[in-house]
């Protein structure tokens, strides 16, 4: 621990603060941390209240997303809720931020002791952005800021079925990739009610095939047929890729009967 601490002394010394950091026109603040207890499954929290601040000319959609919490004493902590959005791990859907505002996030961490230590840090991913930051001498410091990688220079298709579709009852649109990481990416679609449908209750699956048209990744949301309205945007869970994104080939959506 002591050796730990006597680095990020000296690492302090020539980084930047995290409040001297720009993400396009975006400008981030930790205001405060604080332990608690909720009424979730775990008996205490640690939140961590991070401001973002529109400083562009523009309006600017905000989506922070897979933050995590690296403790020295318990090690990587993921992030287990977020505030606004009311919505577990991410914030969702983005934001609209207008110029010359602010939203303030509340982020939740699981843990069973009451005291942020010394060389703890922050891992946040905003927008297409990663951004590490670290607790030294009662502030946060800029460790890495990056583009997330794998967001350019990549190219795939995007299919579905629409003959299998019009079997359930449901149309899809919009579908849609984000990259994440080198090995991680994230699909959406909106789903549509057909020709009264839902006719059985069912599952939109997403395969993600490489350029050998070798399956390297799935997920898959499901649907009860009374539960469904007739509209609703899937966000699937984040893809962990068997090959880096840059060997997709194509990425399939399709409903099946469950």
């Amino acid at each position: 621990m002591k050796d730990i601490v006597s680095l990020v002394a000296i690492i302090s010394e020539v980084m930047e603060l995290l409040e001297n950091l720009e993400v396009n026109g975006l400008k981030l603040s930790v205001l405060k941390t604080t332990e608690g207890s909720s009424s979730r499954e775990y008996k205490h929290y640690m939140g961590v209240f991070l401001r973002v601040a529109n400083e562009a000319c523009k309006k600017q959609q905000v989506r922070l997303y897979g933050t995590r919490y690296i403790s020295v004493k318990k090690g990587i902590l993921d992030m287990d809720y977020c505030e606004p959005g009311s919505f577990q791990y991410e914030s969702f859907p983005p934001i609209s931020l207008l110029n010359n505002s602010f939203v303030d996030f509340e982020l939740q961490f699981a843990i069973d002791y009451e005291c942020q230590e010394e060389g703890d840090r922050l891992e946040l991913f905003l927008n297409n952005d990663y951004v590490l930051v670290q607790f030294i001498k009662g502030q946060w410091f800029v460790v890495e800021y990056s583009k997330r990688a794998g967001s350019k220079g990549v190219s795939f298709s995007i299919e579905h079925l629409e003959s299998i579709e019009e079997k359930v009852g449901i149309s899809l649109q919009n579908m849609s990739v984000k990259i994440q990481e080198e090995k991680c990416i994230k699909p959406y679609c909106e789903v549509l009610s057909y020709n009264d449908g839902p006719l059985f209750d069912f599952a939109i699956e997403v395969a993600v095939y490489n350029k050998n048209n070798e399956v390297i990744g799935f997920s898959q949301i499901q649907r009860d047929k009374d539960d469904f309205l007739g509209f609703e945007v899937f966000s699937f869970t984040q893809i962990f890729l068997d090959e880096p994104a840059s060997e997709i080939g194509r990425v399939l959506f399709y409903p099946i009967k469950y």
